[in-house]
């Protein structure tokens, strides 16, 4: 079975506010529902999966490899005829005009859970996007300040279709915000590094044990110093920049050598 940690959360539709983690394999699967107050659970494999298809489909004459397929596709899908109740979940699916019923059993997780399984991966993803974005919004303002650099020195481009205006921070926080993309500002910068994997989804619910102090971040490899980092970007742009010339004059002698004829 896929571990939590690497099947992502998706939104069921048709059920409001509902989210699930789902992986199916060696005949069975696992289920983690949560309606972001509790969390529930259940974890069938390839015997149990057998039995319950031909209780609640004994008109049905296909395998147990051929039916897991077909829950896989039916489950979070807005035509899977969804209904739940307490710690049933039923689907009812005609997909491709085949029937299938489905009832998930589950038992509910303690509430503690809903912060390591969900919460806290959340936190972590959302960390380190907004790290993502800091590194990226540098690493832009750093290309602009070196292209105006180039062109201070007398470069010029080939093709104006190729010149961009510097990025500009507050520009573009406020054209996002128009967008109504505002940032989110939920988390500390480090916050999301004392966030502990999560745990697999077919694994016994544990205790919660206190939060232990975060382990220190792992070694970083050695960065491109940064005046190597800046020549190597100057010769590539001084290449592309070469390379448009030469495209530049064939295609000029090119129109020339057709006029002439």
């Amino acid at each position: 079975m896929a571990e939590s940690n690497s099947t992502p959360w998706r939104a069921w539709e048709g059920l409001d506010e509902v989210l699930y983690q789902f992986s199916a394999g060696d005949g069975g699967y696992s289920l983690l529902l949560t309606d972001l107050c509790q969390l529930w659970t259940e974890t069938v494999d390839a015997d149990t999966f057998v039995e319950r298809l031909r209780e609640l489909n004994p008109a049905l004459e296909a395998t147990g490899g051929q039916a897991l397929p077909r829950l896989v596709a039916a489950v979070g899908a807005a035509d899977s005829g969804a209904a739940w109740d307490g710690p049933t979940l039923r689907l009812d699916s005609r997909r491709d005009g085949v029937p299938l019923r489905w009832q998930f059993r589950l038992r509910p997780l303690p509430t503690a859970e809903l912060a390591g399984r969900l919460l806290r991966p959340l936190l972590a993803a959302l960390g380190q996007m907004q790290a993502r974005e800091r590194r990226l919004l540098a690493e832009v303002a750093a290309r602009d300040r070196e292209l105006q650099d180039y062109r201070e020195s007398g470069a010029r481009l080939t093709l104006a279709t190729l010149r961009t205006r510097p990025l500009g921070v507050d520009r573009f926080e406020t054209e996002m915000a128009d967008q109504g993309l505002v940032p989110a500002r939920l988390v500390d910068a480090g916050a999301w590094r004392a966030a502990p994997p999560a745990s697999p989804l077919n694994a016994s619910p544990v205790k919660v044990a206190p939060a232990s102090p975060a382990p220190p971040p792992p070694a970083q490899p050695p960065k491109e110093d940064e005046q190597e980092a800046a020549e190597r970007r100057r010769r590539e742009l001084k290449q592309r920049l070469e390379d448009e010339a030469r495209r530049s004059e064939l295609e000029r002698k090119s129109k020339k050598k057709k006029l002439n004829l």
